[in-house]
Formats: structure tokens, C-alpha cells, sequence
């Protein structure tokens, strides 16, 4: 059959890029033409609604759908989607409403989604986390096939991407605490890439800022490297990380002591989760 350029076109293909889980600053998550605020919605004992900001940044009138997705954390800190839950995962897209579930937003405009906690009686204690993904819905350009003449009538099939971005919307029920230690700390030098991996243990997932430091034999310490909004979920009891990292003018690595602080971000207080300090001969 011959395709030709003037034929109908149809929508077949979806793609989903799933933004939670990347390395994001500050307090709104921004893809394409959607900025989101905030990043993550925590409902604990104290908070039964809140609202997510939806702003079209772009430069056209763009149709958002909203809806749960159930998403799993890999070992290396990537997204999988849950088709059966497994010990210790627990979702919380059943105890969550909310409204509008497809939003149409000029350039500029901007839309709040709101989100009310309804918990259901005797409900267990611990961390629930389903994702909320935002899809752009692409426009469908089509002709009718009987406006098509000529004896090469064909179907042409093109593949239209939908770009989604997804922020954890998180309940903690009861005492839900978590142990962080920082483990495995190496430096590779033939690659320039920290190694090191995250033990979490508890109810709670733990999220935060992280920065890596050297201090050289003359004991200045500088910054080689900072990570903002980084995740272990719940119920995951590690995260293994390779992070490449380039000294500054004049410090030379190895020959110093390599360091690790990984604290609350400062929206959220700024604690210390864990450290870890080896030093590289």
C-alpha cells in the first residue's frame, strides 16, 4: 500500500515521561509548557486538603488530564509502573478526590487542582504514596477519508507523543518515622564518580538535598557536587548512587577526606538525614 503525505493521520501512540524521581530545584517541577507547585503533597494528622498550581507557560492553549498512576522506585532511584502491589507497598489514590480531572489552560493561565483526604476507618499505620500525573492531550489533526480522491488512497500512521508529569502525593497515618545511614562511600578516580548508597529503614520515605565535600590535606574543604530533591520512597531500604564530580582549581583529588551531608530541604526545615565521611589516600 502506498503512504502518501496528504492522507488521514491518526493519533496512535502515547508516551509518558514521568518527571518524579529526577533531580529538580527549588519548589515547582517544570516540563515542556507545565510548571507544577509544589513539587510533592504530604498529608499527615494535621493536613485534609490541599492544592496543587497548574501554569501554562507556553505560548498556546494546551488541554491537561489528570489522574492517579501507582509507580514503583528502582534500586537506582528510576520509576516502574505497579501492576500488583507488593509487601509494603501501600497507595493512597483511593483515599484521595479531587477536582478538575482535565484542565484547558491559555498561555499564561493558571488553574489550582484540589485534593481532599478522606481516610478510611481502621486504617493501618504507615506511608501511602500514589503519583498524580498531568498529560498534555496533543490536538488530532484528521481529514476525512472521503475527502481523500486518487487511486493511491492510503492511511497514514503517525505516532503523536503525550508528555505527562508525575509529583507524589503522599498520606502518613500514625507513628511513621525513618533510620537513614549513608553506606559503600568510594571515589573512582579513573571516572571521577562518587559511589555511595542510602539505607532507609522505617514507615517513612525520606527526601532532601544532598552535598558532596572535600576537604585536601591542607584542611580547605570545598564543594564538589550538590543534589537537590533526592528520594528513597518507602518501602525501598536502599538507593545506590554514582554521581561524577570535578575539583575546583587547584584542589587535587584523591589525597583528602571525601564527605557526604544529606539533609531535609530548607522548606521543610533543613535536618540533617544522614552523613558520611572516607578519606582517599
Amino acid at each position: 500500500m502506498c503512504m502518501r503525505r496528504d492522507t488521514i493521520s491518526f493519533i496512535t501512540g502515547l508516551f509518558i515521561v514521568a518527571a518524579t524521581g529526577l533531580f529538580f530545584t527549588g519548589t515547582a517541577h517544570a516540563l515542556g509548557e507545565l510548571v507544577l507547585s509544589p513539587t510533592r503533597v504530604i498529608f499527615d494528622k494535621h493536613t485534609r486538603t490541599a492544592s496543587v498550581s497548574m501554569v501554562n507557560a507556553g505560548n498556546e492553549t494546551k488541554t491537561y488530564r489528570i489522574q492517579f498512576v501507582e509507580r514503583r522506585m528502582t534500586p537506582k532511584g528510576g520509576f516502574v509502573e505497579v501492576k500488583k502491589a507488593q509487601p509494603g507497598e501501600l497507595f493512597s489514590s483511593k483515599m484521595i478526590r479531587f477536582s478538575p480531572r482535565q484542565v484547558t489552560l491559555q498561555p499564561g493561565q493558571a488553574q489550582s487542582v484540589r485534593l481532599m483526604l478522606r481516610k478510611p476507618a481502621n486504617l493501618a499505620n504507615g506511608e501511602y504514596r500514589s503519583h498524580m500525573l498531568f498529560r498534555a492531550i496533543p490536538k488530532a489533526n484528521t481529514r476525512s477519508v472521503d475527502k481523500i480522491s486518487g487511486e493511491n488512497k492510503a492511511i497514514a500512521i503517525q505516532l503523536t507523543p503525550i508528555i505527562g508529569i508525575s509529583i507524589p502525593i503522599i498520606v502518613r497515618h500514625g507513628p511513621v518515622t525513618a533510620n537513614v545511614t549513608i553506606q559503600k562511600l568510594r571515589y573512582f578516580k579513573q571516572n571521577s564518580q562518587v559511589l555511595f548508597e542510602i539505607k532507609r529503614d522505617g514507615l517513612a520515605s525520606v527526601y532532601g538535598d544532598l552535598t558532596i565535600h572535600f576537604k585536601d590535606q591542607a584542611g580547605k574543604t570545598r564543594i564538589l557536587r550538590k543534589v537537590n530533591g533526592l528520594a528513597v520512597y518507602a518501602p525501598n531500604a536502599s538507593r545506590r548512587m554514582s554521581i561524577p564530580v570535578k575539583a575546583p582549581a587547584g584542589i587535587k583529588i584523591p589525597n583528602g577526606t571525601l564527605s557526604i551531608r544529606y539533609k531535609q530541604t530548607e522548606e521543610a526545615g533543613g535536618r540533617l538525614i544522614a552523613q558520611q565521611s572516607v578519606k582517599i589516600p
